[in-house]
């Protein structure tokens, strides 16, 4: 799998907070406008990842297209008969917990409660979040790298994640020419600009919330919680940080 080829589509999944907008940023500084095609839906609130995939049921990807990116799940290359492989950049759980939290925040203040799906937790319109326990009681949050990597709903990762992290992992080692690990974000931008064979080497971290506060602290009484209800994307993140170097040196 080593290097991506010019014949390949390359589908780059953008799991929520993990520095896809940064490494989005890189593709279109060494890709023409018409090899790469953003997907991100419009408005679509309550509903869950899987359903991202239906939404672009009739997409018809232009022949030049050699990058696909943005908010989909694994299975979307099945509206293609081209040669393809997948990337996509995973983060420590907690953690990505923490900055869609304070993103939200953020993005509450900024669009008056407005939810968009770009950014979302996939709450309905008029939810609100007043502290991190409410965000950690939304099952749709949790588990959502494996959702994006497997295609599957949250219901049906929650009642065997271990299955889903599995099925997971498999897909990443048969079609994911690259896994970036957002703890080893430097590190790994460097290897996929090897892996794509990029002449411009310079990026900017982008989208990275500045307005976490240095004294916040999970409660001890969540970690337990949070970790349980997201068991799936800390057995495939722990593979993957383990796996880094062989993942990605294939």
């Amino acid at each position: 799998m080593w290097p991506f080829t010019k014949k390949q589509i390359i589908y780059f999944l953008h799991i929520y907070k993990t520095g896809g907008t940064s490494v989005s940023d890189l593709l279109y500084r060494n890709y023409l406008p018409e090899e790469i095609l953003g997907l991100y839906s419009k408005g679509v609130n309550g509903i869950d990842l899987i359903s991202l995939v239906d939404l672009y049921e009739n997409i018809i990807i232009p022949k030049q297209t050699r990058i696909l990116y943005g908010h989909f799940a694994y299975g979307i290359h099945e509206k293609s008969d081209r040669p393809y492989s997948y990337m996509c950049f995973l983060r420590e759980p907690i953690r990505r917990l923490v900055s869609m939290y304070f993103n939200y925040k953020r993005m509450d203040k900024q669009f008056k409660g407005r939810i968009f799906d770009e950014f979302s937790f996939y709450l309905k319109d008029g939810s609100n979040i007043d502290n991190f326990e409410e965000l950690v009681n939304f099952d749709i949050i949790h588990n959502q790298q494996c959702m994006f990597l497997t295609g599957e709903s949250s219901k049906d990762i929650a009642l065997n994640p271990e299955y889903y992290a599995e099925l997971a992992i498999k897909n990443i080692c048969r079609e994911f020419t690259f896994v970036g690990i957002t703890e080893l974000f430097d590190e790994s931008v460097r290897l996929l600009i090897k892996k794509l064979g990029l002449e411009s080497t310079a990026f900017v971290s982008q989208n990275f919330c500045n307005n976490k506060p240095l004294d916040f602290k999970i409660p001890e009484e969540l970690l337990p919680i949070i970790l349980n209800k997201s068991k799936a994307d800390v057995i495939i993140y722990n593979y993957c940080k383990d796996h880094f170097y062989s993942i990605n040196t294939r």
